[in-house]
């Protein structure tokens, strides 16, 4: 199943209880969030090809964005708000995981894997791609206006585009079968779907 579109973010983050001030904000946050990305982000269908949709699961981890919001005062000017924010997000994506199980069917660029199933030995989310979502995320909230409704908020749309732009590295053996296998496979830069 595919990331939810922006469209669906900003609907349901106007349906959100919003408690700026409490702790329930950033569990609403956070279970918002989780609740459009984990078990939907994946991998671009034009480089990996999954033969099962269960086969390449992203868990984000809404606990470790939750916490480092708690802990947070509600900030008085938008840059320190923004910051904190895409920390936040910075952290819990960071601890993400992303398994892509054993036997998944990868079409990786050349050389090919002659679509072979493969033992994957290593998944993650690219740290360079956090980065560079991240910064994006706190500009594109320190920019923003004030937003009089939920509906109005920049946030979601930010979000989405933060996830959007994640790139994951997988690195495994396919299951050629000797002598000429088996073959590695090293995928970088694979964009998100």
């Amino acid at each position: 199943m595919p990331m939810d579109p922006v469209a669906v973010w900003k609907s349901e983050y106007a349906k959100l209880p919003q408690d700026p001030t409490g702790a329930l904000g950033s569990l609403n946050l956070a279970k918002f969030i989780n609740e459009r990305v984990s078990s939907k982000l994946g991998m671009a269908p034009s480089v990996a090809a999954v033969d099962a949709p269960a086969k390449a699961v992203f868990t984000w981890q809404p606990a470790i964005f939750a916490a480092a919001m708690a802990g947070i005062a509600p900030a008085p000017v938008a840059a320190a708000g923004a910051l904190n924010i895409s920390s936040a997000w910075a952290q819990a994506t960071q601890a993400s995981l992303f398994i892509v199980a054993p036997g998944t069917v990868l079409s990786p660029p050349p050389p090919p894997s002659n679509g072979q199933s493969s033992v994957i030995i290593l998944s993650i989310v690219e740290p360079p791609s956090i980065l560079k979502a991240q910064q994006s995320l706190m500009k594109g909230l320190m920019s923003a206006s004030p937003a009089e409704a939920a509906s109005e908020s920049v946030l979601p749309k930010l979000l989405f585009e933060a996830f959007a732009s994640l790139t994951f590295a997988v690195a495994g053996l396919d299951t050629t079968p000797p002598p000429a296998g088996p073959l590695p496979i090293n995928l970088v830069s694979v964009p998100a779907k």
